[in-house]
């Protein structure tokens, strides 16, 4: 495989820095421990080498040129973003070389939200409503520097520790785009902040097919809105361990999927949502509004009472709760990443349709797979 953190075309150097790569400054294992792999990229665990005890996530991108272009935009993203408790870091990059991009991430040593809502089942309510508003301040601030991430999804959220279920941080904006910032109009007492609606704002079609708005299945242009949707879609997930809209032959019906976004053909049926309170359906509902104009903001989405009663304090203190995920974790601790499905079965002995397995994560971003189909557009008639 070669050193990773060495220039595998050519000689990069670091920005503003002396000297010759990545690879003087940080070390990995000889076979490096890896964290994940997604489309563009691979991450492995690394250390700075004067700092042995402080690990970092090392981000290698494929040596193609949709691999640069994401490494590219990702470097541009985090800058403006700057730091937020919510939000990976970017510690250090190497990017002189566009065939042989690699950053240096602050290092989340929980795994991905997607695995922990796997692990678990489905989350109680009370962390459900944490783990929403922390993403919410995350989005919040976003969109306030004027950026919306465009793949918000359970895979793009990270947990900080194995011991929390409720800490997170949002990563991966390899698609993200820059959006004008906000008007604010001043009137006494308050301000009124909005976006600008420049012509157009995106049309691109973007992101993964279980988490698009309907506007951009439509191929309308969109703005920051869809964002939203998507943590509505989380959110549902996180309740009852399942997708809201999933065709009806399963998961890799995309034309069922579509159309059921559309038309928001949602329902709250089953063990998680008897249980579940009027708030949090209506949080969801508000989130999942087919119009974006009539979607909640993330700001006022804070403000929904089903947000602001979150207890941080009891959700990750509850004995009980801790002494039954620390068992079924050690049941599935020796079973492989593609037998990880949560235990409710179909009357077939499958996973039921929309249930948050493996076999969803691996169906890849909408924009490879919607390039090969016929125009959307066409399905909705």
């Amino acid at each position: 495989m070669g050193n990773i953190l060495e220039p595998q075309c050519g000689q990069g150097r670091l920005l503003g820095d002396g000297e010759a790569s990545l690879g003087s400054r940080y070390q990995t294992d000889m076979f490096p421990r890896k964290l994940g792999e997604g489309q563009f990229s691979k991450a492995y665990v690394c250390w700075n080498k004067n700092k042995s005890s402080q690990c970092y996530a090392l981000k290698v991108f494929v040596a193609a040129s949709e691999g640069a272009d994401h490494a590219t935009n990702e470097i541009r993203v985090l800058h403006a973003l700057g730091q937020h408790p919510r939000i990976i870091r970017l510690i250090d990059v190497d990017n002189q070389d566009p065939r042989n991009m690699r950053l240096v991430l602050e290092l989340c040593e929980g795994g991905q939200l997607f695995d922990r809502l796997v692990s678990l089942g489905r989350y109680k309510e009370a962390k459900a409503a944490c783990v929403a508003q922390e993403i919410l301040e995350a989005v919040a601030y976003m969109h306030g520097k004027g950026i919306m991430h465009r793949d918000l999804k359970p895979e793009n959220i990270l947990m900080v520790s194995p011991d929390s279920d409720i800490n997170i941080k949002v990563c991966d904006f390899g698609i993200a785009k820059m959006v004008d910032p906000l008007d604010k109009i001043v009137i006494p007492d308050q301000v009124i902040q909005r976006w600008r609606k420049p012509p157009p704002r995106a049309t691109s079609f973007k992101g993964s097919d279980f988490y698009l708005a309907p506007e951009m299945i439509r191929q309308e242009e969109y703005g920051p809105e869809i964002d939203i949707w998507a943590l509505g879609v989380t959110t549902y997930s996180l309740i009852c361990g399942s997708l809201p809209f999933v065709g009806d032959d399963g998961v890799e019906d995309l034309r069922g999927t579509y159309r059921k976004i559309v038309n928001r053909e949602i329902h709250f049926e089953g063990e998680a949502w008897d249980e579940a309170s009027q708030m949090v359906r209506d949080f969801i509902l508000q989130m999942l509004c087919i119009d974006p104009s009539q979607r909640l903001t993330a700001r006022k989405a804070l403000e929904h009472n089903w947000v602001k009663a979150a207890d941080f304090s009891e959700s990750d203190d509850d004995v009980d709760d801790a002494d039954d995920v620390d068992d079924d974790r050690s049941d599935r601790s020796d079973r492989s990443d593609s037998s990880l499905v949560i235990d409710e079965l179909d009357d077939e002995g499958g996973p039921p349709p929309g249930c948050m397995s493996k076999n969803v994560e691996k169906l890849g971003h909408a924009e490879t797979l919607h390039a090969a189909l016929e125009p959307v557009s066409m399905w909705l008639m």
